[in-house]
């Protein structure tokens, strides 16, 4: 959704964006790739530890279990399926942090074109949990302690050069400023953010539309205050831009691969069946030769 005056300068988008299977399709058929799919293209270093750390923290928690489970036990069956169980936390606890960002970005959302429409009144929805109110209210705060206008929100963008999409969260005018808008709930900001910013960036300049700078907006789950990035510099958005399009032919080499060179079952590269036999032949005619 956007005001009338962006209907006016953004150019038609040209692609479909299917939300059950996530693609972003343009009406002669292409999938185009999706823009966080490039801008999260990178090891995450980081996991494998958290992974660890969550998998010992739940069995902490159920040590008295696993004691038990293994106490008189003629084979560890028992015990190990409930370390199976702790392997799972960290997958568990991201699974729910996923929905509680979730939940909260969509009444963000609903604020915001509530906002577009000029509605007069706005009907809060009821929030299953915690970290969801307490992302909304950090919103709400960061809203009224700043003149914001916004401008569009989970506008549908594309670039057909680079055959890539993806959905805005907003466009606003903050203290006299446009700004492309990205709201977060994770628990910082991650660099992988203002890559997809510049994807955007990239896409709403082929539509039409070149922004002031990129404003992430983290809006934490855990009671605190919203936090902001801001990037103003005109070089930096320029180089991000530059970044994220080289990112964006990395991620074609690695698909290429995928489909081309990777065997489909075991997901290993393919083996050449000729240099196989060529290297026995070869090892057959040296033996034969020493005879």
């Amino acid at each position: 959704m956007k005001i009338k005056s962006l209907e006016r300068i953004l150019k038609p988008v040209g692609v479909v964006f299917d939300e059950v299977k996530h693609t972003y399709t343009a009406s002669d058929g292409s999938l185009y790739t999706g823009c966080t799919t490039i801008s999260e293209a990178w090891a995450k270093d980081f996991l494998a530890p958290w992974y660890a750390k969550e998998m010992f923290l739940e069995a902490s928690r159920r040590i008295g279990e696993i004691s038990l489970a293994f106490r008189g036990a003629k084979e560890p069956s028992a015990a190990l399926k409930i370390l199976e169980e702790c392997k799972g936390a960290a997958a568990r606890k991201s699974a729910q942090s996923r929905e509680d960002g979730k939940e909260a970005h969509g009444e963000m959302e609903r604020m915001v074109c509530a906002k577009i429409e000029n509605k007069k009144t706005y009907r809060a929805k009821k929030l299953s949990t915690l970290e969801a109110k307490n992302a909304v209210s950090a919103f709400v705060k960061w809203v009224k302690g700043n003149k914001v206008e916004w401008l569009a929100s989970e506008e549908i963008l594309a670039n057909h050069e680079y055959k890539v999409g993806g959905t805005l969260d907003a466009i606003a005018v903050v203290d006299g400023i446009t700004y492309l808008v990205d709201f977060k709930t994770s628990g910082q900001i991650s660099p992988s953010y203002l890559l997809q910013c510049a994807g955007y960036d990239v896409m709403l300049r082929e539509m039409g539309l070149q922004v002031m700078g990129y404003l992430i907006l983290r809006c934490p789950k855990d009671g605190s205050d919203a936090e902001t990035l801001t990037i103003t510099n005109q070089d930096d958005m320029k180089f991000f831009r530059e970044t994220f399009l080289k990112m964006r032919e990395a991620h074609k080499f690695f698909v290429y691969m995928e489909n081309k060179f990777k065997d489909a079952t075991t997901r290993k590269m393919k083996v050449d069946e000729v240099a196989k036999v060529a290297i026995k032949k070869t090892t057959s005619h040296g033996k034969s030769q020493n005879r």
